[in-house]
């Protein structure tokens, strides 16, 4: 993992190390209080143009996600942008493109299961249930692809931009403090998939972005490539996406609603030995490269 206080004072890397992560969970605390305050008309929202809403998420999205930490990455911290976006290998893109594959495979019986999880009667489950009905309807509206430009639309916004803003935020902001202060960075990599799941506020679908989350942080960890975690991330949502327009382009006899569902389980078992092996090759492949910090 990269050292990302390399250009502050070594005496005032660790005071800076909790004001900054502080600054952070703060950004985050906001963006979820909006979130979870603010009732939305989901069945309003779809009589607004998908094309339009789909090009003001991609704005939202990338001043909040990426616009933002990335003036933080380069003014505060003074990195780089070679410092957000090293090169890498043809083998490490063939490993990350199996480990996102594997990773569809195992996470949609995790995300079924997980739709499946009953809680008690509450208002917490009232509101889980009406925010994932309503995220399910925008969802829908917006991928509900009427051509190829608006399918290419949707790999900009849903593909390119959380891949290379949430990737700055969580991996390379805030798992990157955590480690630091806590030294050890398996705790950094699961508080901020924590984090990074709970941001997306959709309890029903909470564990599969946990186990992505962690992934993409061992990714950037035995990586030491912040680019790599961000390729996995765009990976995820674009392959995701692309099913969805073949689907609904008809040239493959599946709906939507069968995308959905997970994996017979021999095949889920099989990914999930194939996946842990590539992790395995993944992780070896860079174990010659000093590129961590040494958390």
């Amino acid at each position: 993992m990269q050292n990302i206080l390399a250009n502050i004072p070594v005496n005032d890397q660790r005071s800076k190390t909790g004001l900054y992560l502080s600054l952070a969970l703060f950004y985050i605390g906001v963006f979820v209080l909006l979130g979870v305050s603010v009732e939305g008309d989901a069945n309003s929202i779809v009589n607004f143009d998908s094309t339009i809403l789909m090009i003001v998420q991609g704005i939202s999205s990338g001043i909040f996600f990426l616009l933002l930490p990335y003036l933080f990455w380069r003014y505060v911290l003074r990195l780089r942008f070679q410092d957000t976006f090293q090169p890498f290998d043809l083998i490490t893109l063939g490993y990350t493109i199996l480990l996102s594959i594997s990773a569809l495979i195992v996470i949609s019986f995790i995300g079924v299961w997980n739709m499946s999880l009953d809680l008690p009667d509450s208002a917490f489950e009232q509101w889980a249930q009406a925010k994932e009905a309503e995220l399910k309807i925008l969802t829908e509206h917006l991928i509900n692809f009427t051509s190829t430009w608006h399918f290419l639309l949707a790999i900009l916004v849903i593909g390119v931009l959380p891949a290379l803003g949430e990737e700055l935020l969580f991996r390379g902001l805030i798992q990157n403090f955590i480690s630091t202060l806590s030294k050890n960075y398996h705790i950094g990599i699961w508080i901020s998939a924590l984090l990074f799941s709970a941001i997306h506020l959709q309890f029903y679908g909470f564990f599969p972005r946990l186990i992505l989350g962690a992934l993409f942080g061992y990714i950037y960890v035995w990586s030491g490539r912040l680019s790599v975690a961000m390729l996995a991330h765009f990976l995820n949502n674009s392959i995701a996406l692309t099913m969805a327009y073949v689907a609904s382009s008809g040239w493959i006899d599946v709906s939507t609603d069968e995308l959905e569902q997970s994996a017979p389980w021999p095949i889920v078992l099989f990914f999930l030995g194939f996946g842990a092996f590539a992790l395995y090759k993944f992780k070896d492949h860079f174990h010659n490269e000093q590129l961590a910090n040494g958390l």
